[in-house]
């Protein structure tokens, strides 16, 4: 899939999507009806159960709530805007955790887009991924302000184009997560969470054909809006730094 930055500038598109039996269900375009708003991250977890060193995925293993519940699997609350469907409460058991060294995301990048570490895990039925920043994440973006955050899943094995996205986009109005899919945009299927320095997406498997193998990567781009005369600053992080990193679950 394609990067997406600054995607706010799209949305007015939108209304063009409409036609006589309703609006399209999926879009070449991230349109805000197929996005969701993020849940607030529980205080008592940073979602990854993970440290940020890197380990075998035997190691790697351990167990948490979902990421919008409280540590009884009761629901933590919707999001504003469209609502999250219930999130399973089944334990998640860690497949794969990409560490990322700090400060590496460029000069005048803030920490909030300075990546370091990208976790999935499973459950069974679903795939949570977690992404952790160096910094914590603003509610909304500063006015000029976009940032995303992705991960990409891939299929094949010599694929150049991930087969699926999970994108966060910050912009001034808030957070909004996408799924992208060889048809395109589509409704998000799962929930998003964020707090502090953590974002956590979880789906069904099934919305990412259910895989057993595969191959994955994240980025973080930033960009402030300036001026013509000093050009706008920004920032662009990886991880892994070059190509991708494969898994089993």
């Amino acid at each position: 899939m394609t990067r997406l930055l600054g995607i706010a500038a799209t949305l007015a598109l939108t209304s063009a999507c409409a036609a006589a039996g309703g609006t399209p269900t999926t879009s070449d375009t991230p349109r805000r009806d197929l996005a969701v708003r993020p849940s607030p991250l529980p205080a008592t977890s940073s979602g990854s159960g993970t440290s940020s060193g890197s380990a075998s995925p035997a190691a790697q293993r351990s167990t948490a709530p979902a990421p919008g519940t409280t540590a009884s699997g009761a629901p933590s609350g919707p999001a504003p805007g469209r609502t999250n469907p219930p999130a399973s409460t089944a334990p998640f058991s860690t497949f794969l955790t990409m560490p990322d060294t700090a400060n590496d995301a460029g000069l005048g990048a803030p920490a909030y887009a300075d990546l370091r570490s990208v976790t999935l895990a499973d459950n069974g039925s679903s795939l949570r991924v977690t992404v952790e920043m160096n910094g914590t994440l603003p509610p909304a973006a500063a006015s000029g302000e976009s940032i995303g955050i992705g991960v990409d899943l891939y299929r094949a094995a010599t694929k150049r184009e991930s087969d699926y996205q999970l994108f966060a986009d910050g912009e001034s109005d808030g957070w909004f997560a996408y799924l992208d899919t060889p048809r395109g945009f589509v409704h998000f299927p799962g929930t998003f969470a964020l707090g502090g320095r953590t974002l956590v997406f979880t789906i069904p498997w099934a919305s990412v054909g259910n895989p057993q193998t595969g191959r994955t990567s994240a980025f973080a781009d930033w960009t402030q809006h300036s001026s013509a005369a000093t050009g706008n600053p920004s920032s662009n992080d990886y991880v892994p730094t070059l190509g991708t990193t494969s898994y089993s679950r």
